[in-house]
């Protein structure tokens, strides 16, 4: 492994503890706060946190082996586990990419609350 892998490898490691350990302290926040002071929103917080608990692991266990060309000349680079059979690389890589597209959905369940929230309140 090259000192760019290495190097890469332990910041993934690094950040998915820092986002674990904050976004768990934010979803014992969210449990022990009394419903009346947080009501629905810390449904809201609580699966945002879990979401990127799940993206953080795999961040971590998804990293990048190889770049691939084609024909055209174009070429990306394959992020998978090392040392896992394809098929389970492939369905990591998937499970990656779907947690990563779902904070755009999550982000705007959060607006479209925040916006009901504010109709409410106006």
């Amino acid at each position: 492994m090259s000192k760019l892998a290495e190097a890469h490898n332990m910041l993934s490691l690094l950040f998915c503890g820092m986002a674990s350990a904050s976004n768990g302290l934010l979803i014992a926040i969210v449990i022990y706060t009394r419903r009346s002071y947080i009501g629905r929103y810390g449904i809201l917080l609580a699966i945002f946190a879990t979401h990127d608990i799940l993206l953080s692991l795999m961040f971590a266990i998804v990293q990048p082996v190889s770049t691939i060309s084609h024909f055209l000349d174009l070429g990306y680079i394959l992020f998978s586990p090392m040392t896992m059979r394809v098929e389970v690389q492939d369905v990591l890589y998937y499970v990656t990419l779907f947690f990563y597209f779902n904070t755009l959905f999550l982000l705007s369940c959060h607006f479209v609350y925040r916006h009901v929230l504010v109709l409410r309140l106006a």
